[in-house]
């Protein structure tokens, strides 16, 4: 596995997004902290409260172009801020070596 300081960008998707790219990450988190479902790539769905990670700790990192799609639910969950707010609401984390920030 590669060795080296790790750097953490977050970003944060309240729209649809068909180009959301990262480049070089070892690790990617998405945390669904709307009442919205997400679709993304058309095949991952990410419901409220809940999280997907992809990685590639021992490569050269992942570089994807994400498609990012909300959903409303037609019965959402109730809101409890800050776990989870009304409407679209997308936390993105992206961990990178520090030579690949």
């Amino acid at each position: 596995m590669s060795k080296g300081e790790i750097r953490i960008q977050n970003r944060s998707i309240f729209k649809d997004d068909e180009s959301f790219q990262v480049r070089r990450a070892v690790l990617v988190r998405f945390m669904n902290l709307g009442t919205s479902r997400v679709w993304l790539d058309d095949q991952i769905v990410i419901d409220p409260g809940q999280a997907f990670v992809e990685a590639d700790q021992s490569g050269i990192g992942l570089t994807h172009r994400y498609s990012v799609v909300f959903q409303t639910i037609s019965s959402p969950p109730d809101t409890d801020p800050p776990a989870l707010n009304s409407g679209n609401n997308l936390k993105v984390r992206i961990m990178k070596r520090i030579g690949d920030a």
